[in-house]
């Protein structure tokens, strides 16, 4: 096969070819949730080019699958992460196969792009074990896209459908059987109620590029990014 050559287009990550803070807040992504994948199967949905399979495999993975919808990115996963314990396979979220489980899911950055957040957390929620963990991440709309006031409303990256503020993705994560063990945050910063002042702000200081990548605890702050470790309810309770 040839080899494949992808370009930054904005809609996913190829390392290498993106700013370092944009690849760091992707892989640390990937870091945060290999504290989980010691000895567990993993499904990673929207892997893009794969890079974060071959982080869950060699953090003690039995085994890692990877995702995506699109059948480029799958090819190039494959040329350049694909082995014995890593697979690759190009369909959708909502083409998940409730008869195959796994120990521990991995979506990040992807529950804003779909059309239906429910019918993919269903999915998701058929395709864990019992007992099983999903960690997930999306933006925070509040300072991703501070001009949409409502769930409705349009994103200001074109590539999204839908962004949240914390209590509404906590909400549509419980309808979808989820229990929500732990919250942290990306890029945590304080925010002020004005945009205006919010914008000065992150002109002069920069916030990105000096706020912490790594998934952290946060209380009176608010964070860019919002990973939540969530667990599948067991039937038996």
């Amino acid at each position: 096969m040839k080899n494949i050559e992808l370009g930054a287009t904005g809609e996913f990550l190829v390392p290498g070819k993106f700013p370092h803070k944009t690849e760091k807040e992707h892989f640390e992504r990937y870091v945060f949730a290999s504290k989980f994948a010691q000895n567990k199967s993993v499904l990673d949905i929207a892997c893009g080019v794969g890079y974060g399979c071959k982080i869950l495999f060699e953090a003690g993975a039995s085994s890692v699958e990877g995702v995506d919808i699109s059948e480029k990115l799958i090819n190039y996963a494959k040329q350049n992460y694909q082995n014995d314990k890593i697979k690759f396979n190009c369909y959708s979220i909502y083409d998940l196969e409730k008869k195959k489980e796994y120990d521990l899911i991995t979506c990040f950055e992807t529950i804003e792009h779909v059309q239906d957040d429910r019918a993919a957390l269903r999915k998701l929620h058929d395709a864990l074990k019992e007992d099983g963990y999903l960690i997930i991440s999306t933006p925070n709309r509040r300072i991703t896209s501070p001009k949409a006031k409502k769930i409705t409303d349009k994103p200001s990256n074109p590539y999204h459908t839908r962004e949240y503020l914390l209590k509404e993705f906590i909400q549509v994560l419980k309808e979808s059987k989820f229990n929500v063990i732990d919250i942290y945050g990306q890029r945590n910063r304080i925010v002020f109620p004005s945009l205006i002042l919010n914008r000065i702000l992150n002109k002069v200081i920069r916030l990105d590029y000096i706020t912490n990548a790594q998934p952290k605890k946060f209380r009176l702050a608010e964070a860019r990014y919002f990973t939540l470790v969530l667990k599948k309810s067991s039937n038996k309770n």
